[in-house]
């Protein structure tokens, strides 16, 4: 069924009730969703990330050994481990289940590094911006240099899914730099059409598009293997704080389940949902983002399967311990996009069972929510992933 602005649902619901004030959240710049939808990293301290359970809210790890700010953050595929990069010249590694650093690469130039994890778990890639060789490939297991590059000083990387191509950020540049992988050879830059720069850029699933956000809070959708820009995504209105420069950038910008439509997350807290196939913009709606998104630090992902947005929002808990939970920390998780097509989604991206699949697609035509809901909780992970079943319950409450 074709997106119409009728079939959405235009909501925010909030999966935990967190209290708040309203004061202005200025602790929490960085957050990332475990891939395996459990967990969320998020930096507690400047130097120290802790690991947050995402239905509880819950503090359940502390990593602590940075002696500068924290930049970057990058999870192991299987959500094992991940990395954290720092203002300190490091690069740590950390078992997330027991919160102990495993490695620390040592002698990274201090001004700022980032970290990227390949698709295959093999490789942890870090980058900074100024000393040379500044693209330097380590072995995960082992922690051992396997080989080093020059590159352009870059703000962001990532392994495409399938591993064959790498993607960097040039720093304040109106253009994203792809290499081949693992050789990181035939250098390529994809322009964008813009006088600002780049801020931030996803791959689709299969590896063959790439999305690009930018400070002007527009996004291009790219065809890799072409070099070929496919389609372009203007926003419609003007940002929340006029007064702030890139308080129109898209800070986080992602594909929807089923690849037919494209989101960003822009600084101002501005969320937008376009059509892939006609451009028109099915949605836009306004979320209470942190005033630290006016600086370009990733405060906001979508859960796995993109059911779910976390977010640092401009409230906190002024009475709650600021690392007790996610509420003291003014962390909120919605669901901006409700459907009974994001069901169908989702639902099909993880539902393989035949039967099994008969009764939820059942459930979803007949807009039983709650049956749903009931049905995907009493279901194993041998069944659905855990990731798949959060996200569609989520959604099932949103729609109730």
């Amino acid at each position: 069924m074709r997106r119409t602005r009728s079939t959405l649902l235009f909501a925010v619901v909030w999966l935990a009730v967190f209290p708040s004030t309203a004061q202005a959240n200025d602790l929490v710049r960085l957050i990332s969703w475990s891939p395996d939808g459990k967990l969320a990293a998020v930096d507690i301290t400047p130097q120290t990330l802790g690991l947050f359970d995402v239905v509880s809210g819950q503090l359940l790890q502390r990593l602590e050994g940075h002696s500068g700010e924290i930049t970057s953050i990058a999870w192991s595929p299987d959500s094992k481990r991940l990395a954290t990069g720092s203002e300190d010249a490091t690069v740590r590694i950390w078992n997330a289940d027991t919160g102990q650093n495993k490695f620390v690469f040592e002698g990274l130039e201090p001004r700022f590094t980032t970290v990227a994890w390949s698709p295959n778990g093999t490789w942890i890639a870090t980058s900074n911006l100024e000393v040379l060789p500044n693209l330097i490939l380590y072995n995960a297991e082992t922690g051992e240099i396997a080989a080093s590059f020059e590159v352009a000083s870059s703000s962001y990387m990532s392994w495409s899914p399938d591993g064959a191509k790498f993607v960097i950020i040039v720093v304040y540049a109106p253009f994203v730099q792809l290499l081949d992988s693992p050789e990181f050879s035939k250098e390529t830059q994809l322009p964008v059409d813009t006088d600002g720069f780049v801020t931030a850029v996803t791959w689709s699933s299969d590896s063959q598009q790439l999305l690009i956000g930018t400070d002007k809070g527009f996004l291009q959708l790219w065809n890799v293997e072409a070099e070929k820009k496919i389609a372009e995504f203007q926003g419609t209105e003007g940002s929340k704080v006029p007064d702030n420069p890139f308080a129109r950038a898209a800070i986080n910008v992602n594909f929807s389940t089923d690849g037919k439509a494209v989101m960003s997350v822009n600084a101002d807290g501005t969320i937008r949902l376009w059509e892939i196939a006609t451009g028109e913009l099915l949605g836009s709606i306004q979320l209470d983002l942190a005033e630290t998104a006016y600086t370009p630090y990733p405060i906001a992902d979508w859960s796995p399967y993109r059911g779910r947005l976390i977010y640092v929002s401009s409230t906190s808990d002024s009475e709650a311990s600021a690392e007790s939970d996610l509420a003291a920390l003014g962390v909120k998780i919605a669901t901006p996009f409700a459907s009974a097509e994001q069901l169908r989604s989702i639902a099909d991206s993880c539902v393989t069972q035949g039967a099994l699949k008969n009764d939820v697609d059942q459930l979803i035509e007949q807009r039983k929510y709650a049956d749903l809901m009931t049905a995907i909780k009493a279901l194993s992970s041998d069944q659905i992933p855990p990731a798949c079943a959060a996200d569609l319950i989520a959604v099932a409450e949103a729609l109730k």
